[in-house]
């Protein structure tokens, strides 16, 4: 690639620059913020980039000269979009042939926005043309996975806001930049607003993240549901957990009292204060609009955390939510001081029971074997930052349910959840023994190690 040309007023194409073209295998390995100063443009979503010292306008058409071998590379480049990093959204409007083998590609640029927005789904911002375009994004929830979206969206470049529901933890947050008591160690941007007013966080957002409780997120929902146009709003749920009584996913009652907004949830291995300290992550948005969890994985994607798309709401959904229960049987293992055998027999049997009911509740199968479902069982079950690991140990070692959330400072959702599935499981007639008996033991105050010689004790079957 050699040159690119402006053609502002159609006069005739006009040299502007010599480009220069970087390997997109390096801009994989870092951020585009970092590696390039100035004016950046991105062409095509593989990341093929140009430097540029000139200011880009809207209706501005840009001409890239490509060699035949370079731009038999991008066949598809027509249906691409170009993304101008500091603010000019173009499409490639045709393609033709020029001198000395040479290939022009024109790109017209057809609006603005304010955010580094490299990896948004092109349709999405196609269909907003010619309007201003300001990310503003509300996070309702300061526990420790709140904090840390909060964080990472900020520092992509997008104005955030982080609500939390306990008025002193928020103003030691405001004061300290830092919540101490969910996300310790963390340094929170000035560029974030920290509040405890839920209408400031809400109204006039584009998005919002749902990361409260899933006990208590009913509650949140119909104080927000009079506060805004709620159908210009995308709303993402990245809470884990069924609610008792009701037995419904999160997603069902957000649509049960907001009604038919634009929704997508976000689940995965993603344990918290590893993301916050950028550890490589993988997760996956599920959500039935298309164009919604595209948009969706372009704003949560950093070359740290890697976000999947899926249509499997339930799947994804269920699979964050039951592994919970599994994990506090593991911690219970544990703390009774088995080994590597008896977590192993845990985690494959409770994929098995995950599996089964989410397919009862019209979930993919397939959808327990990825990331939502077997990547994140396998993260809560062994990593020391589970609570609900972390829970099931201690009962494991003697405490009582009760005994150990007076000291918990966050919620485990496993132990609400357990008695959800229990009852769900009775519901579609499906056969979950690990669940069960650590429903059990939660609630029934059943011995641990009589629960788990009743687990081994069952009739003999083939797997």
């Amino acid at each position: 690639m050699e040159k690119i040309y402006r053609d502002s007023e159609r006069r005739g194409f006009v040299r502007l620059e010599r480009v220069t073209p970087i390997d997109y295998k390096v801009c994989k390995k870092k951020t585009f913020s970092k590696l390039i100063e100035g004016y950046t443009i991105n062409i095509s979503q593989n990341g093929l980039l140009c430097n540029i010292k000139e200011k880009v306008n809207k209706g501005d058409i840009l001409w890239l000269s490509f060699d035949r071998q370079t731009l038999s590379i991008y066949e598809e480049i027509e249906k691409r979009v170009l993304i101008y990093q500091n603010g000019v959204v173009g499409k490639v409007v045709r393609i033709e042939p020029k001198k000395h083998g040479l290939y022009g590609i024109g790109i017209q640029f057809i609006t603005r926005q304010e955010n580094n927005l490299t990896n948004i789904y092109p349709k999405f911002y196609l269909g907003m043309a010619k309007k201003e375009l300001k990310i503003n994004i509300g996070v309702l929830g300061d526990g420790g996975w709140g904090t840390t979206l909060a964080v990472l969206l900020s520092k992509k470049g997008f104005k955030v806001t982080l609500w939390g529901a306990f008025k002193d933890n928020v103003s030691l947050i405001k004061k300290t930049r830092e919540n101490k008591k969910f996300l310790p160690g963390i340094k929170i941007p000035k560029e974030i607003e920290i509040t405890h007013d839920l209408e400031s966080a809400f109204k006039e957002k584009d998005l919002i993240v749902l990361a409260i409780p899933s006990q208590f997120i009913r509650e949140i929902l119909i104080k927000i549901k009079h506060l805004g146009n709620l159908h210009k709003t995308i709303f993402l749920s990245v809470s884990k957990g069924i609610e008792i009584g009701s037995l419904k996913r999160i997603s069902e009652i957000i649509h049960e009292e907001l009604g038919r907004v634009k929704l997508a949830v976000l689940s995965g291995p993603t344990i918290a204060h590893e993301v916050a300290l950028c550890i490589p992550t993988v997760a996956v948005v599920a959500s039935n609009d298309e164009g919604v969890k595209k948009y969706l994985q372009g704003i949560f994607s950093t070359d740290r955390f890697r976000i999947y798309t899926s249509e499997d709401v339930p799947g994804v959904e269920l699979g964050g939510s039951l592994k919970n229960i599994i994990a506090i049987a593991c911690g219970i293992s544990d703390g009774l001081g088995f080994g590597a055998n008896t977590k192993a027999a845990l985690l494959s049997r409770g994929l098995v029971e995950i599996s089964r009911l989410g397919a009862a509740m019209g979930a993919k199968l397939s959808t327990f074997n990825g990331i939502s479902g077997l990547g994140d069982l396998v993260t809560t079950c062994i990593s020391s930052y589970s609570r609900n690991r972390s829970l099931g140990e201690q009962i494991g070692k003697g405490k009582t349910l009760k005994q150990i959330q007076a000291h918990m400072q966050m919620i485990a959702e496993g132990v609400p959840t357990a008695k959800s599935a229990y009852l769900l499981s009775l519901k579609f007639n499906v056969d979950m023994p690990i669940i069960k008996e650590t429903y059990n033991v939660l609630y029934k105050n059943k011995p641990p190690f009589k629960a788990l010689n009743d687990l081994m004790a069952r009739e003999k079957k083939s797997e």
